[in-house]
């Protein structure tokens, strides 16, 4: 298949992920992605993001097993997950084939009202990041530039106010993260199979990798090729 854009480190496919054919076997270093979590966020488009959880879960095995295929040995795998799947995400990324690394977790430093504001649950402000790898597990990169080694990350969830790293997705992670987690991580090829505003192949050509990136919504993949084709690369 033809990509949506291409330029000398970014490739888009404006395609479902659950086939990625284009990627050969084994071929990628290292994935970063945020799927879709089932909570009922309203993406562009027609994408039904609150289905059975059975139904959500044959889903997320279809896309975790071209995942896993077109991972190298050894390969690592960041995944972003919710508080209601995680417990089912982990095992059943074992059971396509990933071995549990660690969990890492971003807290938002940005607050919605009041810190003291009674609602009706704990109020979210983090998220946790799955890390499997394939294979040998292999070590991480040093700290390079400044990047922390600690297991968690203290970012702001990107707003549609913000001057820099505006929100252009519902589901937008935070420049800081994706280009810590790729400065330490080895490894040339980076896939995001549910690229969505292109935040992974934005950082990843900025720090002088290659990036393969899947979205289905070709509104998305505008926004993502039109980030990429804007960024200048550090030196």
């Amino acid at each position: 298949m033809k990509p949506y854009y291409q330029d000398s480190h970014v490739t888009i496919y404006h395609k479902d992920c659950r086939d990625m054919s284009e990627v050969e076997d084994g071929s990628v270093d290292f994935g970063i992605t945020s799927p879709p979590y089932n909570v009922g966020i309203k993406y562009l488009g027609d994408f039904d993001d609150s289905r059975p959880l059975s139904d959500f879960q044959v889903w997320t095995r279809e896309w975790l097993e071209e995942v896993f295929r077109v991972t190298t040995e050894p390969g690592r795998f960041y995944i972003f997950a919710g508080d209601r799947m995680f417990w089912w995400l982990r095992p059943l990324c074992e059971d396509v084939g990933f071995k549990y690394h660690q969990t890492l977790t971003w807290c938002k430093t940005n607050i919605g009202g009041s810190p003291g504001k009674i609602s009706g649950d704990w109020n979210y402000l983090s998220e946790i990041i799955l890390l499997f790898h394939k294979g040998k597990r292999t070590k991480m990169l040093n700290e390079v530039g400044g990047i922390k080694t600690f297991n968690w990350f203290l970012a702001a969830s990107p707003q549609t106010n913000f001057n820099e790293n505006c929100r252009l997705h519902p589901a937008q992670f935070p420049e800081q993260v994706i280009r810590s987690i790729i400065a330490r991580t080895p490894g040339g090829l980076i896939l995001d199979p549910f690229l969505g505003s292109g935040t992974t192949a934005y950082c990843a050509k900025k720090l002088n990798r290659r990036c393969i990136g899947y979205e289905i919504e070709e509104k998305y993949c505008e926004i993502a090729a039109n980030r990429c084709r804007q960024m200048v690369m550090e030196l």
